[in-house]
């Protein structure tokens, strides 16, 4: 479904680890950190979305997240997939870990049925 494009040096690359999956009719969503940090979270939160009921994938990464994709956050971690089936917006909620013991709440949408992803909100801080 998807792999670790990323390389910085704080990571444990070619791992994808801790998913969640939300499904609403066919459509599945998945949500799960990239490039594991060993000290908490990871490169990024990837994404893969199957909207026939798991039997073909489209996969990709949230964009301004980390430092990788032009974000603020060192790192992220604990991904939850949400959907809101009153206005068709897939959401996936996820940690952003900043230097020191910094840690946001970010959300990220979708409203093409999960294959694009906003950039973040910030929920708390």
């Amino acid at each position: 479904m998807s792999s670790d494009p990323y390389s910085d040096a704080q990571a444990q690359h070619a791992t994808e680890v801790e998913p969640d999956t939300y499904s609403f009719g066919s459509t599945v969503v998945a949500a799960f950190q990239v490039g594991r940090v060993s000290d908490g979270g990871a490169s990024n939160i990837g994404w893969a979305t199957s909207t026939d009921s798991g039997q073909t994938w489209t996969h990709g990464f949230l964009p301004s997240s980390t430092t990788n994709t032009g974000g603020p956050y060192t790192a992220a971690s604990d991904a939850s997939v949400a959907y809101d089936a009153k206005h068709g917006v897939w959401m996936v909620s996820w940690l952003g870990i900043g230097s020191g013991n910094d840690v946001d709440v970010d959300l990220s949408r979708s409203t093409d049925g999960g294959h694009t992803w906003s950039a973040p909100v910030t929920l708390s801080t």
